[in-house]
């Protein structure tokens, strides 16, 4: 007999005439095999958001008082995946889910009505796209006690867990305009401290404290002033960087930098240059339109 791939199954025997109540959160599934009918009621599974999830969808199975298998015999499940850029699958591809069976055994009814309850576990993992997992009964050959040998497989349900996830964007567009202490973060308006300003060299300055809402649309984690070296350190997310008045060599992530040009204190804050900080940042353009007097920042992917 081939090895069985197993998701992990928990599941709890009930011996007696009990039903179990139904409910909006179950669909109820009516199944003839082999001449008996099984009726299995599903749990609904449906999650949103790009974020990781577990999922434990429960099934129930009701057996009627007549129903027979033989001693031992299994009744074999599969689950299989896709997403709207993969129908088929290549399983023989590493980086995607081969289909994964699990089996549970059959009740001996003893002319008494027997449920069946157990949940399907799914490791946690993140869903970068819209994923559905399809729930079936396996036939075939392949497992000798298996209650459909021989048979045909059967799928119970098309959308067994549904991953219904975000639309992500992977671009950035930031507008800054001079004199005015708002960004245009992806076409959202967000404060800031400080204006953009130009130094005498005619490089472009943006305050210390605005650098992570301008960059990542998102105030910064921590900033720290040394008044001694005249240092600010600011930390957004995994980034932090280091930079000092006059000083064109400064510290991103511990490796020292050079910048386009020298931070500078004016009227008490502290000004770094743009073009360093988009550049750490990942944008991939940086343009200045004279008669508007706005930069305008884009990043492809972050």
């Amino acid at each position: 007999m081939k090895r069985v791939f197993i998701l992990m199954v928990m599941f709890i025997l009930f011996c007696g005439t009990t039903a179990f109540a139904k409910n909006d959160d179950y669909e109820e599934i009516k199944l003839k095999a082999n001449g008996e009918e099984i009726v299995f009621e599903i749990e609904k599974q449906r999650y949103e958001g790009n974020v990781k999830h577990e999922a434990d969808p429960e099934i129930i199975m009701n057996f009627p008082e007549k129903f027979d298998a033989k001693a031992d015999e299994k009744l074999y499940f599969r689950v299989k995946w896709r997403t709207e850029t993969a129908e088929e699958l290549d399983y023989d591809k590493d980086y995607y889910i081969k289909p994964k069976i699990f089996y549970i055994e059959l009740p001996e009814t003893g002319g008494e009505e027997k449920t069946i309850r157990f949940q399907v576990n799914f490791s946690k993992r993140e869903y970068t796209e819209d994923t559905t997992y399809s729930l079936w009964l396996v036939g075939g050959k392949e497992f000798e006690d298996n209650f459909l040998w021989g048979k045909k497989d059967i799928e119970l349900k098309d959308d067994f867990v549904v991953f219904d996830v975000e639309e992500i964007q992977t671009t950035t567009e930031v507008f800054l305009a001079m004199g005015k202490e708002i960004v245009h973060y992806n076409g959202e308006a967000k404060n800031l401290y400080e204006p953009l300003i130009f130094n005498e060299s005619g490089r472009m300055m943006i305050a210390a404290k605005d650098v992570p809402m301008i960059m990542e649309g998102r105030a910064a984690d921590s900033i720290l002033w040394n008044k001694v070296s005249r240092t600010v350190t600011v930390q957004a997310g995994e980034k932090i960087f280091s930079m000092s008045e006059g000083q064109q060599k400064w510290l991103y992530q511990g490796q020292e930098m050079q910048a386009d040009t020298a931070p500078e204190i004016r009227n008490g804050i502290m000004y770094l240059p743009l073009r360093d900080m988009a550049k750490v940042f990942g944008f991939d353009e940086l343009t200045w339109d004279s008669s508007t007097q706005t930069v305008r920042l884009f990043r492809s992917s972050y």
